[in-house]
C-alpha cells in the first residue's frame, strides 16, 4: 500500500518538476506560467496514465485472483489511484485555472 502511494505521488510530481526545470519557470514566476507548466505536465501525466493502463491491460491482470503477486497489485492500485486523483482532483482545478487565465484581458495600448 505504501509503495502504491509513493509511486502515485511520484507520477504526479516528477512531470511537474521536469517541466519547471526545463522551462525555467522560476525566473518569471506568475500565474500564467504556472498554468502553462501544469498544462504541459498534464500531457505527460496523461501519457503516463495511458501507458500504465496499457501495461496493466496487456498483462491481463485480475485484481481479485489469489495468485497475483505484489507487483501486479501495486500496478493495478497505482493505476486506479492515479486515474481517480487525476480525473477528480487534478483536472477540475486545472480547467478552472485555464478559464481564469483565458478570461483576463490584455491592457489596451
Amino acid at each position: 500500500m505504501l509503495s502504491t502511494i509513493i509511486l502515485t505521488i511520484l507520477l504526479f510530481i516528477l512531470p511537474i518538476i521536469f517541466v519547471v526545470i526545463s522551462e525555467r519557470v522560476l525566473r518569471n514566476f506568475n500565474l500564467k506560467n504556472i498554468v502553462k507548466t501544469l498544462n504541459k505536465s498534464f500531457l505527460v501525466q496523461f501519457s503516463l496514465c495511458l501507458l500504465l493502463f496499457l501495461i496493466v491491460w496487456s498483462l491481463n491482470l485480475k485484481y481479485s485472483s489469489q495468485d497475483s503477486n505484489i507487483l501486479e497489485n501495486t500496478l493495478i492500485e497505482t493505476l486506479y489511484y492515479f486515474s481517480v486523483i487525476g480525473i477528480f482532483y487534478y483536472l477540475p482545478p486545472l480547467i478552472i485555472l485555464n478559464l481564469i487565465t483565458k478570461s483576463w484581458k490584455k491592457p489596451a495600448g
